[in-house]
């Protein structure tokens, strides 16, 4: 399972798609990207203080969260200057 999903991470395309696409059945390939994020009230409390907005929305503190992972993964990629 775990390499389907890499595999299907790689050409865009969820799981299942990648499957149908491998045995030959229709597929779509994903228009927008999108990871799930779930978070109960006092995760919310928690996040809104972690990037310093207070009563902001939960689809903004979803983006903040978006973005520090973004930019961790981005530091993660890129090569150590010497």
């Amino acid at each position: 399972m775990h390499k389907i999903r890499i595999a299907a991470a790689a050409e865009n395309l969820s799981y299942a798609d990648y499957v149908r696409k491998l045995v030959g059945l229709p597929y779509a390939k994903i228009q927008r990207p999108r990871i799930s994020l779930s978070f109960g009230a006092e995760d919310l409390e928690r996040l809104a203080g972690r990037y310093d907005r207070p009563g902001a929305d939960p689809q903004a503190l979803k983006r903040c969260v978006m973005d520090e992972i973004s930019s961790q993964l981005d530091a993660a990629d890129s090569p150590d200057d010497p």
